[in-house]
């Protein structure tokens, strides 16, 4: 039987029930590649990947990575907040937002204290892209 490295492990992710993708297309996007279909479809292809069933999407199409009181956002936090999310999956971190700092407070304090940390080491949030 070979040995497992304990220099590089595989990230070890179990099934969830909750988790859920996150989708937002500014109106200034009109990239083909950023189009919701397509961030949606790169979200569904991680979980066939990973054989986790992508539950629900939340999507903000229209609005700005810049504004934090996004409809989908909104609902996506106050979901998180009644355990009904575990683990959300988004492109990148811009889809979130475009402020940094309050991308930060969230990855550091909401998620992290709201749930466990069923999808990353770190975060409940994974990007699909850097």
């Amino acid at each position: 039987m070979a040995r497992k490295s304990r220099k590089h492990p595989e990230l070890v992710i179990p099934v969830s029930k909750d988790t859920v993708g996150y989708i937002r297309l500014s109106v200034l996007n009109r990239d083909p590649h950023g189009s919701v279909e397509n961030q949606g479809l790169m979200i569904e292809e991680w979980g066939r990947q990973h054989q986790i069933p992508i539950m629900r999407y939340y999507i903000d199409n229209g609005f700005s990575g810049k504004r934090f009181d996004r409809p989908a956002l909104q609902e996506i936090l106050q979901d998180i907040q009644k355990g009904k999310i575990d683990c959300i999956v988004v492109k990148d971190l811009s889809r979130l937002g475009r402020d940094y700092i309050t991308i930060g407070y969230y990855l550091e304090m909401f998620f992290q204290a709201i749930t466990s940390d069923l999808c990353q080491s770190t975060t409940n949030l994974i990007p699909l892209m850097a």
